[in-house]
């Protein structure tokens, strides 16, 4: 079975904007200031799992913002051009979101990793890298990242289903089953309860 990449990517982009608050989809996308605004303030608040930005990258942050919007092809082509050996995980990161975007899974899966390369303690590449797994079907590939996220903090049904659906698809029920019993699975989205459904091929 495979995953809209449309849903994987709201998984990737979701937990940049915190669990304190949510906010309607519409509001998050590239072209609202306010989107952008919350985006910086992530970087340089858990500097233990989220690396720093500088304030130079801070600026382009908010001036690729409105090209991520109206062309991100483009910003692929040009974002690649700016980045140095000194250039954040931020930076690659994002990249590695646009990459995701565009349905390039190869290059994100690669970006994801220079990520980490660069700041190994990145919850949410390690996320993002283990659904871009989940996409192509690498589920071995896939459970030691959402194992990392889940080791850094991360939570919710969705990071927990992804886990609990790739150890079923590659039979390991005996670490999958534990799973089900998580708090966060008292009230399972619908993407779960379709992925426990699911017995593809």
């Amino acid at each position: 079975m495979k995953i809209p990449s449309s849903f994987l990517l709201l998984l990737a982009v979701g937990p940049l904007l915190g669990s304190a608050q949510t906010y309607p989809l519409s509001e998050n996308t590239w072209s609202n200031p306010d989107f952008v605004a919350r985006l910086m303030r992530t970087h340089g608040f858990d500097t233990e799992r989220t690396p720093s930005i500088t304030s130079e990258e801070k600026a382009m942050f908010e001036t690729i913002a409105p090209l991520i919007s109206s062309n991100p092809s483009q910003t692929i082509t040009d974002l690649p051009a700016v980045l140095t050996p000194e250039s954040s995980a931020a930076l690659v990161y994002t990249l590695a979101n646009l990459y995701f975007q565009s349905d390039d899974l190869e290059s994100a899966e690669a970006t994801y990793r220079d990520a980490i390369k660069k700041f190994p303690n990145f919850l949410r590449a390690y996320r993002n890298l283990g659904i871009v797994y989940v996409q192509e079907a690498k589920f071995e590939e896939a459970t030691p990242m959402l194992l990392k996220a889940i080791e850094l903090g991360g939570q919710g049904a969705d990071l927990y289903g992804m886990l609990t659906y790739s150890y079923l698809r590659i039979g390991n029920t005996e670490a999958a089953l534990p799973l089900t019993s998580r708090p966060c699975f008292s009230n399972p989205p619908a993407v779960t309860d379709a992925w426990a459904r699911s017995n593809v091929s």
